[in-house]
């Protein structure tokens, strides 16, 4: 099989030929990870069947023979089936982590042999990264399709919900594994050329999509609202991987201002990681430098204007009301509602 830019072709079809190549062994190691879940599924499954059919024949006995011996024999049953079922629970989830790493070592050593040695070096570790990144991706959307489905939609809800219980950190941890092999690749090239702006531009993509996987598990809404999902994305370790990625993710665009300064993409995105940190006065900071950049741009100055009118500058804000109104009269009504001196109290 010819490998990226070995064909002799144009570049951009070479590209495109390995996003095709790349795309089809995510498929592949795609189905490996869901046998790792389906297995594993059905593990979770097959124990608590036996415990509850356990526990159903302890009712049944106590109600009918309660006095016989079997309700100590099933009593001492049932003890030896739920301690077997959390060691092998465990030992199951310390051998994960290791088989998800061997996955994403033998899917970057599938795009290496498809890059051709000729490459530059920053087009050889961003086609690295990309490629790495793109498993990633694949797994984050179709997530749902690694547990077993059913056509009746309650039992498939359930089936959902069930898998997510035992699966959200899995799930993560997978990603994050591909994502930081992603990162590597990046501060590599970086460390070879360290004013690319290429490499600062993806690196801090990615680290954007981290701090995104780990704010939030996935795109089903009920998982959003979940005891599991809320305990989980709460624990202090989610959190501070979430605010370290972030921040990494402008130190990496402030480099990038350094670098190429004035680029409306570069404030936009480091607006976005203020508002992920909640840090209002730097994204406010960010989107006055935005409006000096574009200043007729609707959403930027919605934006200011809100943000404006949420700490409690009105007078500007009603500055920025005005300008918006000679861009989009019907944005402008909607800015103007957030006009409550109150709002922030209830």
């Amino acid at each position: 099989m010819a490998t990226f830019y070995q064909t002799g072709q144009a570049e951009d079809f070479s590209r495109d030929q390995y996003e095709e190549v790349t795309h089809s062994a995510a498929v592949k190691f795609f189905v490996q990870i869901k046998e790792i879940y389906t297995s594993s599924f059905f593990f979770h499954l097959g124990f608590v069947a036996m415990l509850c059919l356990q526990l159903m024949s302890l009712c049944v006995l106590i109600g009918v023979l309660p006095r016989s011996g079997w309700i100590a024999l099933n009593i001492a049953t049932f003890f030896v089936t739920f301690f077997s079922y959390l060691i092998l629970f465990y030992y199951l989830q310390s051998k994960k982590p290791e088989q998800f790493r061997a996955i994403g070592q033998s899917y970057f050593q599938m795009c290496q042999k498809e890059l051709s040695t000729e490459l530059s070096m920053t087009d050889y570790y961003l086609a690295l990264a990309k490629g790495t990144f793109q498993l990633s991706s694949y797994l984050h959307q179709k997530q749902t399709l690694l547990f077993p489905n059913s056509p009746i939609p309650v039992i498939r809800h359930l089936i959902l919900k069930f898998a997510y219980l035992f699966h959200t950190f899995d799930l993560v941890q997978m990603q994050e594994i591909l994502m930081q092999n992603a990162i590597r690749q990046h501060v590599t090239l970086i460390k070879e050329d360290p004013s690319n702006l290429a490499a600062h531009s993806s690196l801090a993509n990615t680290h954007i999509a981290l701090s995104k996987l780990y704010e939030m598990p996935g795109d089903l809404k009920f998982m959003h609202r979940s005891f599991t999902t809320k305990r989980f994305y709460k624990l202090e370790t989610m959190r501070r991987r979430f605010e370290f990625a972030t921040k990494e993710a402008i130190e990496e665009l402030t480099i990038l201002d350094n670098l190429a300064p004035n680029d409306p993409w570069v404030h936009a995105k480091l607006a976005s990681c203020y508002n992920l940190l909640s840090m209002k006065d730097k994204e406010l900071l960010e989107y006055e430098t935005l409006r000096t950049l574009r200043p007729e741009d609707k959403d930027i100055l919605f934006r200011l204007g809100s943000l404006y009118f949420e700490m409690g500058q009105k007078a500007k804000g009603l500055q920025v009301y005005d300008v918006l109104k000679q861009v989009d009269a019907l944005s402008s009504k909607e800015l103007i509602d957030k006009y409550d001196i109150y709002s922030h109290l209830s």
